[in-house]
């Protein structure tokens, strides 16, 4: 049912720093679905509170597989969690403890931060919870993320439906600027790094 390209080699299945995959003498055509981004969804994310500690395990393994890390070779750092909080971009823990609503706002600050500034992402954010219920909002999100990814992935044409959780295609632009670095850095930048 999904279109085989053979541009992209398929990961090793282990944890990846940067976007780079295995190199093979030959490359072998792979099932796109394996690299489209999938990020958790509501439903997915735990109803307790989390520590800081909790919540960077949980944000940088749902993304380790897509995003480049730091240095440090994580992709959310516990200084820039702190920072986006001290600025207001990110709800203060509740003794020691971050929130649902915090913890989908710092998966949404990484997937899009070496895209937009945590300004501009927070500001994607606000308009996206004055239309919707955070949750449908961050579902949205997640859902823009993967059909943008996808298509990016096949080099199709990717038409968003507006729909009232984006009625100005916002949320939607974001995405397929997430899709295309995304695409540029799986595919191209991953075989000049080899």
């Amino acid at each position: 049912m999904s279109k085989e390209i053979s541009a992209i080699n398929k990961p090793t299945g282990e944890k990846h720093d940067n976007l780079e995959m295995r190199k093979t003498d030959r490359k072998e055509p792979v099932n796109i679905e394996d690299y489209v981004v999938s990020l958790p969804r509501w439903t997915q994310l735990p109803d307790i509170s989390l520590y800081l500690e909790q919540v960077l395990e949980l944000v940088n393994s749902s993304l380790e597989n897509y995003l480049t890390a730091d240095k440090s070779g994580k992709i959310l750092t516990q200084t820039m969690v702190n920072n986006y909080v001290k600025q207001g971009y990110v709800t203060p823990p509740v003794k020691k403890r971050y929130d649902k609503i915090a913890l989908a706002s710092l998966i949404v600050i990484a997937t899009l931060k070496d895209i937009f500034t945590i300004r501009e992402i927070s500001l994607l954010i606000e308009l996206a919870v004055d239309v919707n219920e955070p949750q449908k909002s961050y579902d949205h999100f997640c859902k823009l993320i993967e059909e943008s990814t996808r298509s990016a992935l096949k080099q199709s044409v990717w038409n968003p439906i507006k729909t009232l959780g984006d009625p100005k295609g916002i949320c939607s632009a974001a995405a397929s600027a997430f899709a295309n670095k995304y695409y540029v850095n799986r595919v191209f930048l991953a075989e000049e790094k080899e």
